[in-house]
């Protein structure tokens, strides 16, 4: 009896397995690429005020990122070149990008709860034009990382110290980009989204020491249209970047967003200035 109940036992176990494992192995269901591929309720589903609104706040978060960085592209579009918006906030053309060369402002009020230890940059790619390359300077063992996002702010490369990236050239492409990867690059990062943009950060001591030792990798760290690339290191002197003063606007305009339309920027003439191996 015991012997019956063992073997039982085994086979229902087996079952389980084979069951679990054909189910793991089913296809995934595609993305839809309209919204005529996406089902609706089911039919006679009872719309109740409480479910509605459930799925309009689901909507709203998930669109809220695709709208925010939409419209930060749009304002960093704006900028003729690269600049410090109130002094503060590094901003550069699409398919650029600005580093501070020092912690930034503990006075500013555009960036919500910044790191107190690090220098930032920002830029936007318009990955449907043409790639972006983007540099990685030897650090020594200073600590960086270069976050890179896509429309929807997920992260889209492991790009920094932590990650054991080398130094050398890297692109960014978009979905649909299929072209051959040029001599000189190490790496590309594919975004999901034809809108990426970065937030370099690098490790900076607080001494006066390190804020002019950090100066030399720091002037590498530069963002690019790839038609500018030449397979030599780019450099700029980030502490002669203009500021631009924060146009006047209603109040808060500018706080925690930087996303209204810039006519001061605009009117300034513009100047010459996953990793898939």
């Amino acid at each position: 009896m015991k012997s019956m109940h063992l073997k039982l036992a085994t086979a229902a176990l087996v079952a389980t397995l084979v069951s679990t494992n054909a189910q793991a192995q089913s296809p995934q269901v595609p993305i839809p690429k309209s919204a005529a591929q996406i089902s609706g309720p089911v039919s006679g589903t009872l719309m109740t005020n409480d479910y509605v609104q459930m799925v309009g706040r689901t909507a709203y978060f998930w669109g809220y990122p695709l709208v925010a960085t939409s419209s930060r592209r749009d304002a960093f579009a704006k900028a003729p070149e690269r600049i410090y918006l109130g002094g503060v906030v590094p901003m550069a053309p699409v398919g650029d990008l600005t580093m501070l060369h020092d912690y930034i402002s503990a006075e500013q009020s555009f960036i919500v709860c910044p790191n107190q230890d690090v220098v930032y940059g920002g830029g936007f790619a318009a990955l449907d034009k043409e790639p972006m390359v983007f540099q990685v300077p030897d650090f020594g063992k200073r600590f960086w990382v270069y976050p890179i996002y896509d429309n929807r702010t997920d992260e889209i490369g492991r790009i920094g110290k932590q990650y054991g990236t080398k130094p050398g050239f890297y692109m960014i492409v978009g979905p649909n980009w299929k072209g051959r990867i040029p001599a000189g690059i190490s790496a590309i990062v594919r975004s999901s989204t034809d809108l990426a943009f970065a937030i370099p950060r690098i490790q900076l001591d607080d001494t006066a020491e390190d804020k002019k030792a950090i100066q030399a990798p720091l002037s590498k760290v530069m963002f690019y249209a790839l038609s500018q690339f030449n397979g030599k290191m780019k450099t700029t002197d980030w502490s002669k970047t203009p500021s631009v003063p924060v146009p006047a606007g209603p109040p808060n305009t500018y706080k925690g967003s930087a996303c209204q339309e810039d006519e001061t920027v605009a009117s300034r003439g513009r100047g010459g200035s996953r990793v898939d191996h």
